[in-house]
């Protein structure tokens, strides 16, 4: 029997929300996301930036403009943006969020530290670099001071500011977030986890494009003994 592809069973969805609950409702705004998403995917832009402004508008029009959720359709509409290079138009949306956010949970919350980071990636990408370590180090602070020194968040984000870095040639100083990144992900997850892999191979990378190819090889054979450690043991239905 050929199954549904998902875009008919997203259709299918939108039409059975809008029909149960009516044309504007939070569900239905959801529906349309989804359904953005998958075009997103398969490059078909003008249709998801559609339903996306649709969802958008849905959501500022149900939840007032000072909601969570309304943040979270910004930022949704600002990655079709930014992958479009339509940079102004991402930059725009990403501050509207954040400062949402900022207002709504307070300067100092985990969510506003994702918003920092959402808008320095899209700055490093456009080499803008001081405003993207800037707001890097603002989301590192916040985890640290938030969640604790010890936390999975806190690791992702030393990751993400040593790659800022690693691409502006700061070696030392990408080694030394990798290095604790490595060692916050060992303690708190243990020695057999795949962030702990993924940990080694971004060590490993560096060394590699460094030309330290004897520090490399081990951390790639660290890495790869995890991995293969993970399927050996993963479940086999």
């Amino acid at each position: 029997m050929t199954k549904p592809n998902r875009g008919v069973l997203f259709l299918q969805a939108l039409k059975q929300r809008k029909r149960l609950l009516g044309e504007k409702h939070p569900s239905v705004a959801t529906s349309l996301e989804e359904l953005a998403g998958l075009y997103y995917y398969q490059g078909r832009y003008d249709q998801a930036e559609k339903l996306l402004l649709e969802a958008l508008g849905q959501r500022k029009l149900l939840l007032e403009e000072k909601h969570p959720s309304v943040a979270t359709s910004l930022e949704e509409l600002a990655e079709l943006y930014y992958y479009q290079r339509r940079y102004d138009q991402a930059e725009e949306l990403l501050l509207e969020a954040l400062a949402q956010r900022k207002r709504l949970l307070g300067e100092k919350h985990p969510s506003v530290a994702t918003s920092l980071e959402e808008l320095a990636e899209l700055y490093y990408y456009q080499g803008r670099y001081d405003q993207a370590e800037e707001l890097l180090l603002e989301a590192l602070g916040q985890r640290k001071r938030l969640l604790g020194e010890k936390h999975p968040s806190v690791a992702t984000s030393l990751k993400e500011l040593a790659e800022l870095y690693y691409y502006q040639r700061r070696y030392d100083q990408a080694e030394e977030l990798l290095l604790e990144a490595l060692k916050q992900r060992k303690r708190l997850l243990g020695e057999k986890h795949p962030s702990v892999a993924t940990s080694l191979n971004n060590l490993a990378s560096l060394y590699d494009s460094q030309g330290r190819h004897d520090q490399a090889e081990p951390l790639y054979v660290q890495a790869l003994a995890v991995f293969k450690h993970l399927l050996e043991t993963y479940p086999k239905y």
